[in-house]
């Protein structure tokens, strides 16, 4: 287990209210330290790789929709880092809106191409009028919603996006797939690796090199 001091930053997939921080929270090495929201996995990394941040939590596998490959193909290019802890959280999506927006009012949601899939098959049991409209990321569409005026009705997001941004949760645990789960890595610059747990992981990232 990676850990850290009240000095360490850590950068994490944005913004706030994501999946990536509720994981981040789960972790004990998140006590005391200083938690910077990135606007991409690549902003995530390029502060580690600058100095900017200690570590980065960010996704790497998702079990209904499979690997992270923005995170594969950022971890195989530029500086070299390593993953040094991960920790993987349910994917629990809650339907919010606006204080005062019934269910029956909602006709526009909003959230990541992903989590609308992972919800298809609610909304279309209970809000089939609805429009899905798709957004960068499950929180950044609770984020929208609390700017006035709100650009739709609802947005499909971490119960956490609620709380962060003042929003009325209208229906909880909405995914189609009770067990979803998605993994996060923790990752830094090269150095000491942690001691040994016993159940540890070994994680390359190889690519072919074509003949010319």
């Amino acid at each position: 287990m990676t850990t850290m001091t009240d000095a360490t930053r850590i950068a994490y997939l944005g913004p706030v209210g994501t999946f990536c921080e509720a994981a981040l929270l789960t972790m004990p090495i998140a006590q005391g330290a200083v938690a910077v929201p990135a606007k991409s996995v690549q902003s995530a990394l390029d502060a580690v790789r600058a100095g900017d941040a200690d570590c980065a939590l960010i996704p790497i596998e998702n079990s209904v929709e499979g690997s992270v490959a923005v995170t594969l193909d950022e971890l195989a290019a530029g500086m070299r880092l390593v993953i040094v802890d991960e920790v993987a959280v349910a994917v629990r999506f809650a339907l919010m809106a606006r204080s005062g927006v019934d269910l029956y009012d909602v006709r526009t949601v909003a959230s990541h191409p992903h989590a609308l899939a992972q919800v298809r098959g609610w909304l279309a049991e209970h809000l089939p009028e609805a429009t899905a409209i798709p957004a960068l990321s499950t929180a950044g569409a609770a984020a929208a919603l609390a700017v006035e005026p709100a650009p739709f009705d609802a947005a499909v997001a971490p119960r956490l996006a609620a709380d962060r941004y003042g929003l009325a949760v209208l229906a909880d645990g909405i995914g189609d797939t009770e067990e979803a789960q998605t993994r996060f890595v923790l990752v830094r610059r090269p150095g000491a690796i942690p001691e040994p747990t016993g159940s540890d992981k070994t994680t390359l990232s190889l690519y072919m090199k074509q003949d010319e």
